[in-house]
């Protein structure tokens, strides 16, 4: 199967990512509000299409594998993915806008940074054990 299209999607993300990493200064992070939750907007969205196209055609093909095996990795990534999913949700939610994000700009750092982290570490599993199933 080929799985450029999703792997393109993850260097999407990983730049929107490593894009609002660089944003994030405490004390310029009140004049560029607006630009950071333009962005975030837009990671959200190539999320939400990068995780339909998982969800339509990665994992119903693995989940149905007749390699034990297979099966088995495709479901492990089926339930990390529902508490990443989540958390992001909940980030999304709760800085979608600028006025949220200069409301408290440090946890929204923190925040930030941490799950950039854990979408990083998600790319690079289904980048290493993931796709190479395919």
């Amino acid at each position: 199967m080929d799985v450029s299209d999703l792997r393109r999607q993850h260097q999407e993300i990983l730049q929107l990512t490593e894009t609002m990493s660089r944003m994030l200064t405490k004390e310029d992070l009140p004049t560029k509000a607006l630009d950071v939750s333009l962005k975030l907007g837009e990671l959200s969205g190539k999320i939400s299409i990068h995780l339909a196209n998982e969800d339509k055609v990665v994992y119903p093909i693995l989940l149905e594998f007749p390699d034990d095996r297979v099966r088995a990795t495709a479901r492990r990534f089926v339930d990390e993915m529902g508490s990443l999913a989540g958390a992001f949700a909940g980030y999304k939610n709760k800085y979608l806008s600028a006025t949220r994000i200069k409301a408290n700009p440090v946890a929204f750092i923190e925040e930030t940074k941490s799950i950039s982290a854990a979408l990083r570490k998600r790319i690079e599993l289904e980048e290493k054990e993931l796709y190479p199933l395919l």
